[in-house]
């Protein structure tokens, strides 16, 4: 969910880039996810290398980036449903950059550290499950984001997260989320909105216990950044250890995404997967065309 500069609306952009509008052409990812829950507390910690390769629209190069992500987070339960927590963000963007490279007023003495980003916060959460079928969820948290590419009103930044999730059979499930993002401008001394959210999903089970076998849709509204969204998607699987997957999600002001896949389980957990989403952009006002991105992956739980 991000807030758009009114200029670049309808133009697709990539955070820690010169130009405004790049196409995406690869990505990789390693993400290494690790828990640990020690008497009432609960750690959480992961570490995500990004490899990406893209394409400036307006000069017709291409270029790669690396970047580092490390997050953190902290909880602790102070009743049975009731926890605060704690988080550390940092982003390490492992470009070489040279000061000529940077803004003019940019007078920091590390011009590789120009596009890090560290943010740290907490906050509360409350979840209770009222019976079989109905349970509720709320969190609530304040972020600190430092970074010489965030503006000062950026610097302060709330978040809340609201859902709602019921079964109305044992094979149908679903949720109501609501999602607030607001910043404090401490020079104005000023909130200000920077969206809203109200997503809706329902997920059938075409057989039970088999979290391969389902259908779904989904609605998303979000006027802010004019990105409403629909969803659909299905999953099957085709022998026992092989699962097909259809989807596509509708964006009225933006895109429309296809996806199809296949997913191989090794064991009850582990998968390996390949997809296909041809993407067709809407928006006569984008740079970008329409283009395909074929994704290769596994996810290994040890």
């Amino acid at each position: 969910n991000t807030l758009y500069a009114d200029e670049y609306t309808n133009v697709f952009q990539l955070d820690g880039l010169f130009y405004p509008t790049v196409k995406p052409v690869a990505k990789n990812n390693l993400t290494f996810l690790a828990k640990q829950a020690i008497w009432n507390f609960d750690l959480e910690g992961s570490v995500r290398y990004r490899n990406l390769y893209y394409d400036y629209l307006e000069t017709d190069d291409n270029e790669q980036e690396n970047d580092l992500f490390t997050d953190l987070m902290l909880s602790y339960k102070i009743i049975p449903g009731l926890s605060v927590f704690g988080t550390l963000y940092y982003k390490d963007d492992m470009a070489d950059i040279t000061n000529e490279e940077l803004p003019p007023n940019y007078a920091d003495n590390d011009p590789e550290a120009y596009f890090d980003e560290l943010s740290f916060g907490g906050g509360v959460a409350w979840k209770h499950r009222f019976n079989l079928n109905h349970a509720v969820r709320i969190q609530s948290q304040y972020l600190r984001r430092d970074g010489d590419t965030i503006p000062e009103y950026m610097t302060n930044y709330f978040l809340t997260d609201m859902r709602y999730i019921f079964s109305l059979t044992p094979n149908l499930n679903g949720f109501v989320s609501y999602i607030n993002r607001g910043v404090f401008d401490k020079g104005n001394k000023e909130f200000y909105r920077v969206a809203n959210v109200i997503r809706t999903q329902f997920r059938y089970q075409l057989r039970m216990f088999d979290e391969r076998a389902y259908a779904g849709i989904g609605v998303k509204y979000n006027p802010e950044n004019k990105s409403d969204r629909y969803y659909i998607e299905a999953s099957y699987p085709i022998i026992s250890s092989l699962a097909v997957k259809l989807a596509d999600a509708f964006s009225p002001e933006y895109y429309n995404n296809i996806v199809a896949g296949l997913e191989y389980s090794i064991g009850k957990y582990n998968r390996i997967y390949v997809e296909n989403t041809y993407t067709t952009v809407r928006s006569d006002i984008t740079a970008l065309n329409d283009y395909n991105l074929f994704t290769f992956g596994a996810r290994i739980f040890f």
